[in-house]
C-alpha cells in the first residue's frame, strides 16, 4: 500500500512529534508498504542532518500527493496545500484543537506570546468552526492517547504513541548521586520555567542532587546542572534516562507525553502535571499540582534511594510495568489496523 504522511514542520526539528512520525513511517516501510513523508520546511534546523529510514522524504510548501491513504498531522488547511483523492486520516498531536488537554485556558493573545502564531491561529480557527471541518475533510481521526474529549461523525481511533522497546530499556545502573532529569524544550507549554523553579528550591534544600536538562537548544550555566542543548541519538537519550533517578516533566499542555513513557521504560520514575492525558494512565503519586508537590515527591524519592530499603526499586519496577502497555510491539499493530480499516472504506 502507498502511504503518505504530511507534517507542517521539518523533520530536522527532531522533537518528540517528529521522532514519532519517523517511527510510524519506518515501521510501515519494514512491513512492505511504500511510504513517503511530505513536510513544510518550517522550523528547519540549520546544520542538522536528517537520516532517512526506508521511505521517501520531501520538504515543500505544496504538492499533489499520490497515495492510497494519507495521514496528516493536524494543522489548519494543511490538506489544502497537500492535496490527494485518497482517504485521509488526521492525527491530532497538539492540544490547540482541544483545550481539555491543557491545564488552563489562555487568551488568544497570551497563547500567541507563549506558544506562537501557528498555535494561536489554530485555536481561533477551531473556535469559529468548532471542529466541523474535520468531519467534512477527513475520513478518520487518530488521537495518540487513551481518551477522546469529543464526539465526531467519523471514526475516532484512540491509539497512544509507542516507544521502541529495543532502545528504551534499563541500560545501566543509576548514578551514585541522585539525579533529576528534564527532557523537552524551553517552550512555555513544556514547563521548563517550572522545572527551573523546582531546581532552585531543591538546590537550596538538598546539596547532594544533580540535574540534567536535555533539549533546550542552548547552554545555560547552573550549579550542579548538566545541559544538553540537543541530543540526536535515541540510544544516548535512553542512557541518560537509565542513569537518572527521576524525570520531571511539568508540561502545561499535552496530547501525549512520550517522554514519560520512554523514561519509565528505562526504569526511571516520573513526576508530571495532572493533565487529562497523564491522569488516564499514571498513578496518583506521579501527578503533581504545584511546585511544592514536585519538590516534596522528589525528596521522597531521593530519601527512598538514599536509605536503600528497597522502596525506590519498587517504583522502578512499577514504572517499567506501566511502560509495557505502550511498547511498539504491542501498540503498532493497532496503528496499522487503523490504516487498513480507513483505506478499505473506499
Amino acid at each position: 500500500m502507498r502511504i503518505a504522511f504530511v507534517h507542517h514542520y521539518s523533520l530536522t526539528l527532531n522533537r518528540g512529534g517528529e521522532r514519532m512520525l519517523q517511527s510510524m513511517a519506518s515501521e510501515l516501510a519494514k512491513r512492505g508498504h511504500c511510504v513517503s513523508i511530505y513536510a513544510v520546511p518550517f522550523r528547519r534546523a540549520l546544520g542538522r542532518t536528517y537520516k532517512i529510514g526506508g521511505y521517501k522524504y520531501l520538504e515543500t510548501f505544496s504538492a499533489k500527493v499520490d497515495c492510497d491513504i494519507a495521514y496528516y498531522v493536524y494543522a489548519p488547511l494543511l490538506d489544502r496545500l497537500f492535496r490527494t483523492d485518497a482517504p485521509k486520516i488526521v492525527g491530532v498531536h497538539n492540544f490547540t484543537l482541544w483545550p481539555e488537554f491543557a491545564l488552563v485556558r489562555t487568551s488568544t493573545s497570551e497563547l500567541m506570546y507563549r506558544a506562537g502564531a501557528l498555535a494561536a491561529a489554530t485555536v481561533i480557527y477551531n473556535r469559529v468552526l468548532k471542529g466541523r471541518d474535520i468531519s467534512k475533510r477527513f475520513d478518520a481521526i487518530h488521537i495518540p492517547n487513551l481518551v477522546a474529549p469529543a464526539k465526531f461523525e467519523i471514526p475516532v481511533y484512540c491509539i497512544p504513541n509507542w516507544f521502541d522497546d529495543d532502545i528504551f530499556k534499563p541500560l545501566s545502573s543509576k548514578n551514585d548521586t541522585f539525579t533529576v532529569l528534564y527532557v523537552g524544550s524551553e517552550a512555555w507549554t513544556k514547563g521548563f520555567d517550572i522545572f527551573l523553579k523546582i531546581y532552585e528550591v531543591l538546590s537550596k534544600r538538598e546539596n547532594n542532587i544533580n540535574f540534567i536538562a536535555v533539549g533546550l537548544g542552548r547552554r545555560i550555566q547552573k550549579k550542579n546542572m548538566i545541559v544538553y542543548p540537543f541530543i540526536n541519538s535515541q540510544e544516548k537519550l535512553a542512557q541518560l534516562y537509565s542513569l537518572s533517578h527521576v524525570t520531571i516533566y511539568p508540561s502545561r499542555a499535552d496530547i501525549f507525553g512520550i517522554t514519560l513513557i520512554e523514561s519509565m521504560a528505562c526504569g526511571t520514575p516520573v513526576l508530571t502535571s495532572n493533565l487529562l492525558s497523564h491522569v488516564c494512565f499514571l498513578p496518583k503519586f506521579n501527578l503533581c499540582q504545584s511546585i511544592a508537590d514536585y519538590v516534596c515527591k522528589t525528596i521522597k524519592l531521593y530519601k527512598m534511594f538514599r536509605d536503600n530499603t528497597g522502596t525506590y526499586e519498587l517504583f522502578v519496577k512499577k514504572s517499567i510495568q506501566i511502560s509495557k502497555n505502550f511498547a511498539k510491539k504491542k501498540v503498532f499493530p493497532n496503528f496499522e489496523k487503523m490504516i487498513y480499516e480507513t483505506s478499505r472504506q473506499f
